[in-house]
């Protein structure tokens, strides 16, 4: 479990976070769950936060974040620890269209060499043409 618990990520629909935890916080516990090295873990969660475009927020409680901001957690949640398979459910739910657009270029540049499992919810206008 430990080998799958590094090279997988994860970032549920829904965000589960910790209103009292701030960005900072929630990765550094996640860096633990995954096993990161001690010594290795605040160059970890400075490389996350840069990558998410969180650089602001790091100090600030998750309860204190916008839902775009949460979103952009939650991603860097599924990407600490170098995970190498990245399972994103529906990454841009809840999001404005302004703020989806900032995601996936956070996406296509941090995700590079990543494997990744991407769920997105069904369009009507797909249905349609089925």
């Amino acid at each position: 479990m430990s080998y799958f618990r590094k090279k997988i990520g994860i970032c549920p629909q829904y965000d589960v976070l910790f209103n009292n935890l701030s960005v900072e916080e929630h990765l550094e516990l996640f860096c633990e769950f995954k096993s990161v090295e001690k010594s290795q873990i605040p160059h970890e969660i400075d490389t996350i936060i840069k990558s998410v475009d969180l650089l602001e927020k790091r100090n600030s409680k998750a309860s204190d974040l916008s839902g775009g901001q949460k979103r952009k957690l939650s991603i860097g949640l599924a990407m600490i620890g170098g995970s190498s398979i990245i399972i994103l459910d529906e990454p841009n739910s809840g999001m404005d269209i302004t703020s989806r657009r900032n995601l996936w270029d956070i996406l296509k540049r941090s995700l590079i060499g990543k494997s990744i499992i991407l769920t997105i919810g069904p369009n009507p206008q797909f249905l349609k043409k089925l």
